[in-house]
C-alpha cells in the first residue's frame, strides 16, 4: 500500500508508514533530502512500487536517535612527537 498523503494529528504522523514526503514534512527538510538518506543506506525505505517508497515510522525513530560515536584515537604521528621544551629559562651556553 503506497503512502502518497499523510495526515497530520496534533502534529504527529497518524499512518505508520511514511512517503518521502511526508518524512520531509514532518522533519521540515526537502524531498531530496530524505531520498538522499535513502540512497546512502542512513534511512531505512521499502520500495512499495516503480517509484514509490515507504518509511517505517519504526526505521525513522531509529533514524533520529543520536548516534554513540567512539572517540577518535590519536594519529601515531602526533603520539609519537618529541615533547617541546617551554621553559621560560634559556639553555646554559658553554
Amino acid at each position: 500500500m503506497p503512502v502518497t498523503t499523510v495526515r497530520f494529528v496534533n502534529g504527529e504522523p497518524e499512518r505508520e508508514y511514511l512517503s518521502p514526503g511526508g518524512v520531509a514534512k514532518y522533519l521540515g527538510v526537502t524531498r531530496r533530502t530524505v531520498y538522499t538518506w535513502i540512497k546512502e543506506g542512513r534511512l531505512q525505505a521499502t520500495r512499495t512500487g516503480p517509484k514509490l517508497w515507504a518509511v517505517s515510522m519504526n526505521q525513522l525513530d531509529k533514524f533520529l536517535q543520536p548516534k554513540k560515536l567512539a572517540a577518535p584515537a590519536a594519529p601515531a604521528a602526533a603520539r609519537s612527537l618529541p615533547k617541546a621544551n617551554l621553559s621560560n629559562k634559556p639553555g646554559r651556553k658553554k
